[in-house]
């Protein structure tokens, strides 16, 4: 059985084999299945699609998401079970990808790409010579990391902690009585990320 995509409009209906993907691999997929998650209870509307990719042996590879949420159409996220050591030979499966999404969605649809770097990379490019629209420059660039209690420095050690000032540096998991002041940050970011980039754009 050769290599396939398996589009998807709706939550609910998503292969068991791609959740199962997700599963093993929260941390990588956490652009993507926490909104899935959601999603289930979403109405049958078009704003979604999700298309998954599955080598001849039945594994999932890829899952790319086109959706759309409270703030408008996000993003397309792609998400791969590879590790950066197999991340050579994925013209392929990015090829099958490309040309679902092209399928479904008009070519201006999808204004930024977010995975790790040689995906991102090589979707950009075939998407580009699949469309004609060319990546003029790129928008940011982020770093997905995390860090443990035993991998964890303390700034004292890497830099001098303000004066004056009574802190306490506590390393946990997040939990609830965090999510204001995340969605204070996030708010700062969304709000003058788009301005900078804009004017950045009109001063070259």
């Amino acid at each position: 059985m050769a290599s396939r995509v398996e589009s998807y409009t709706h939550a609910s209906d998503i292969n068991d084999a791609v959740i199962d993907a997700f599963k093993s691999n929260e941390g990588a997929a956490n652009t993507i299945y926490p909104f899935i998650l959601k999603a289930r209870d979403f109405p049958r509307d078009g704003s979604q699609l999700w298309i998954a990719h599955f080598e001849d042996n039945g594994q999932v590879t890829f899952v790319l998401s086109c959706t759309r949420g409270v703030l408008g159409d996000y993003p397309v996220f792609i998400f791969t079970t590879k590790p950066p050591t197999e991340r050579k030979d994925i013209t392929q499966p990015l090829g099958q990808l490309a040309q679902a999404l092209r399928a479904s969605v008009a070519p201006e649809r999808v204004f930024a790409v977010f995975s790790c770097e040689a995906v991102t990379c090589e979707f950009a490019r075939i998407w580009t010579e699949l469309t004609g629209i060319d990546v003029e420059r790129e928008y940011y660039r982020a770093t997905f990391s995390y860090c443990t209690a035993a991998t964890f420095t303390p700034s004292s050690q890497l830099r001098p902690l303000p004066e004056n000032r009574d802190l306490a540096i506590w390393l946990g998991p997040a939990n609830e009585s965090h999510t204001a002041k995340v969605a204070e940050l996030c708010h700062k970011f969304a709000a003058t990320s788009v301005s900078n980039y804009i004017d950045k754009w009109h001063s070259h």
